[in-house]
């Protein structure tokens, strides 16, 4: 009995195990503002057994983990040494760094930040916008609400980091499914999503 099909590559598994351990976390994000340390630990200790086991196939898979894995802690800390990331999201990103690999991490942090920065980042401030214009008070008052609920949200707890981290995983997974010969013919074999390890 084979363990794993053949025809499927190794990091589409490790993609799937890693939306999957992406959505609990953006769900402990939401719901807390906080990701566990032990679900952080589980999902980096599942995938570095299952990399330990594909040795006897080739060093390859540990050392893009390993590599994944440092990419990831690093890339966060110095925003949390700044207090612009939580604990919680180094470790996210750790662990997916041990899941996905060095070339998928990378994948996933690049979309991550266009998620974050550029869809969900713009959408927040809108939708708090229009919230407060459709406060019954006067124009002034509403502006004043406005600019002192701006800056609680610099002093209140962050934002949930996991939740563009699952998109970005979501994405990742399309691209590698549906637009990896699209991907392939613009930017060359080098960036051919089934060569992630």
């Amino acid at each position: 009995m084979q363990l794993f099909n053949e025809k499927i590559p190794f990091n589409l598994y490790f993609s799937a195990f890693a939306l999957a351990f992406s959505l609990g976390a953006a769900y402990f994000d939401l719901k807390n503002r906080k990701i566990p340390n032990w679900y952080n630990l589980t999902g980096f200790g599942i995938a570095l057994l299952v990399r330990l086991v594909l040795l006897f196939i080739s060093f390859e898979y540990l050392k893009s983990g390993g590599l994944g894995f440092l990419t990831g802690f690093f890339v966060l800390f110095p925003f949390f040494i700044f207090r612009l990331a939580g604990g919680g999201d180094i470790k996210l990103l750790a662990a997916l760094g041990m899941i996905l690999g060095f070339k998928g991490f990378l994948w996933v942090f690049v979309l991550t930040a266009i998620w974050d920065g550029a869809i969900l980042f713009p959408l927040n401030w809108i939708w708090t916008f229009y919230l407060f214009l459709r406060l019954p008070f006067p124009l002034k008052e509403k502006f004043n609400n406005i600019v002192s609920h701006f800056k609680s949200l610099k002093r209140s707890s962050k934002k949930p980091y996991a939740l563009p981290v699952f998109l970005a995983c979501l994405s990742y997974i399309f691209l590698y499914l549906y637009a990896n010969q699209f991907i392939i013919h613009y930017l060359g074999h080098r960036f051919d999503l089934r060569n992630n390890l």
